[in-house]
């Protein structure tokens, strides 16, 4: 199945959503581009980054009909990393889906 860049935001934004369920309702998560994750003014705590991240992976798991595995340790730290903005995330994202149907 080919999954687009679009359609990966669009599961970002369903994450998002999912997160917000359960943050305080005056401070939502709403990912756009450029939105920091984890870097210094990064819009969400690292405990919600880990969150996030795993609704991400159920959501585009779901999509793909198999497990899907982003979250590493090692490129959650890196502050230029894919998880810098949901932008990055998108990106990311969509090298690994192209990699594993290639």
């Amino acid at each position: 199945m080919s999954v687009t860049r679009d359609r990966i935001f669009e599961l970002i934004g369903a994450a998002a959503r999912d997160l917000n369920a359960t943050q305080p309702a005056h401070k939502p998560f709403e990912p756009q581009e450029d939105t920091l994750l984890n870097a210094d003014g990064g819009e969400l705590s690292s405990l919600a980054v880990v969150t996030f991240i795993l609704a991400v992976e159920e959501r585009l798991g779901d999509e793909l009909g198999r497990p899907v595995q982003l979250f590493d340790d090692s490129l959650i730290a890196d502050p230029s990393g894919p998880f810098r903005t949901t932008g990055s995330l998108a990106d990311h994202i969509l090298g690994l889906v192209r990699t594993a149907s290639a």
